[in-house]
């Protein structure tokens, strides 16, 4: 199992439908995402196109946003998402 983590940038507000959570509105800046993946380089690539299918939250936001990189970490991914909410 590998963790990684998605480097994303929004650059002006917008309201964007994330699948049963409803319409979330999102100022600019600079977001993150914590993720796992068995599958590893084939799950943070399908993160980067743009026509996929929903599957999860992360995609909805993830067609909006211009994604700037993503880093692979050996760290957990709970540890990982624990120490940057803290940041």
């Amino acid at each position: 199992m590998v963790s990684y983590l998605l480097i994303m940038r929004n650059y002006e507000s917008k309201k964007v439908k994330v699948g049963r959570l409803g319409t979330v509105e999102f100022k600019p800046g600079f977001y993150f995402y914590v993720g796992s993946s068995d599958i590893g380089i084939h799950r943070i690539k399908r993160h980067f196109r743009k026509n996929k299918r929903k599957r999860w939250h992360i995609d909805y936001i993830t067609d909006k946003f211009e994604i700037l990189g993503a880093i692979m970490l050996k760290q957990k991914e709970c540890e990982l998402a624990l120490r940057l909410s803290r940041n």
